[in-house]
C-alpha cells in the first residue's frame, strides 16, 4: 500500500482500496469505517452491524462473478447446508448446537425452503397431480383440483404447528440422553426438512419412464427415510445402534399417527371452508 493511501485510511477516508495491492477477486474490501454505521472496520465484516466492507459501486465483472459464486459455488450456504443434510444425517443438528452456525442456513429457513420445494412438486408437476386421481366430469375434476390445491396449501401449516409435538416425541423417547428440548426441536426441523426433500424427489422419480424403473427409484428414495432416521439419531444423540433403531421404530409409529391426525384436520378444514 502506498504512503498516500495509508494516510487516507488513517484519516478515515471511506473510499476503498482498488489498487494493485488488493487481492484478486476481493473487490477491495478494505475500508477505514463501515459505510452503514460508521464503526471502525478491521476485517471483511463490520463488527458492529455485520455489513460486509466492500465497494458500494463495484465493477460489473465483480457483480457477475459474485452472483455465480453465490448461486453455484461450493462456498454457498445453501449448497453447503443441503450437502450436509443429505450426506451426513444428524450432522446439521450437531454443528448448530456446537455454535458453528454462520456457514449454514437457519433450521427454520431450511425447513420452509424444502417444504416449499415439496409443495411446488405437488402443485405444479404431473407427479403432484397424481396425488389425487380424478376420473369424472370436467366440473367434478375442476372442483377436485381446487380441493387438492387448498388442501396442499393448508396441510403444511398444520405440520408447522405440530413441530413441538414431534419434538416432544423425541424428548420422551430419548429421555435418558438428557438433551434439551431445543435440541429435539432442531433435530425435528432438520429431519422433516430431509423428509420433504426425499418425498419431493420420490414423487418426481416415480413417474419417470419406463414406469417400472421410475417406481423402483421412487420406492428406493422413500426407503431412505427410516434409514436416515436411524443414522441421524445415532449421530445427533451419540447413542448406540440398538438404541437408535428402537427409538426410530417407536418414532415412526407415533409420528405416523400425528401426521395422519394433521392430514385429517386439514381435510376437515378444507371441507368446512367449502
Amino acid at each position: 500500500m502506498t504512503l498516500n493511501r495509508a494516510k487516507r485510511l488513517e484519516a478515515g477516508d471511506q473510499s476503498l482500496s482498488t489498487g494493485a495491492d488488493t487481492p484478486p477477486g476481493d473487490a477491495a474490501r478494505v475500508v477505514a469505517a463501515c459505510l452503514n454505521c460508521g464503526a471502525a472496520v478491521t476485517g471483511r465484516f463490520c463488527g458492529a452491524c455485520g455489513q460486509e466492507a466492500r465497494d458500494p459501486d463495484p465493477p460489473i465483472r465483480f457483480l457477475a462473478r459474485e452472483l455465480l459464486a453465490d448461486a453455484l459455488g461450493t462456498d454457498s450456504r445453501t449448497w453447503r447446508t443441503l450437502r450436509l443434510l443429505l450426506l451426513r444425517p444428524g450432522a446439521l443438528t450437531v454443528e448448530y448446537l456446537a455454535g458453528r452456525r454462520a456457514r449454514f442456513l437457519e433450521p427454520l429457513r431450511l425447513y420452509l425452503l424444502l417444504s416449499a420445494a415439496f409443495l411446488a412438486m405437488a402443485l405444479f408437476t404431473p407427479a403432484g397431480g397424481n396425488m389425487i386421481q380424478v376420473q369424472a366430469s370436467a366440473e367434478v375434476a375442476m372442483s377436485t383440483e381446487r380441493f387438492r390445491e387448498t388442501f396442499l396449501n393448508i396441510w403444511p401449516w398444520y405440520l408447522v404447528g405440530l413441530l413441538p409435538v414431534f419434538a416432544a416425541v423425541y424428548a420422551a423417547l430419548l429421555w435418558g440422553t438428557r438433551a434439551s428440548f431445543t435440541k429435539h426441536l432442531l433435530f425435528t426441523l432438520h429431519l422433516h426438512a430431509f423428509g420433504f426433500a426425499a418425498v419431493a424427489v420420490a414423487g418426481l422419480l416415480w413417474h419417470l419412464p419406463p414406469p417400472a424403473l421410475g417406481g423402483a427409484l421412487g420406492m428406493l428414495t422413500l426407503v431412505t427415510l427410516p434409514v436416515y432416521l436411524v443414522l441421524a439419531l445415532r449421530r445427533a444423540y451419540a447413542i448406540s445402534w440398538a438404541a437408535a433403531l428402537a427409538a426410530a421404530c417407536a418414532a415412526i409409529f407415533i409420528n405416523t399417527l400425528v401426521t395422519a391426525a394433521s392430514t385429517f384436520l386439514a381435510y376437515v378444514t378444507v371441507v368446512w371452508m367449502g
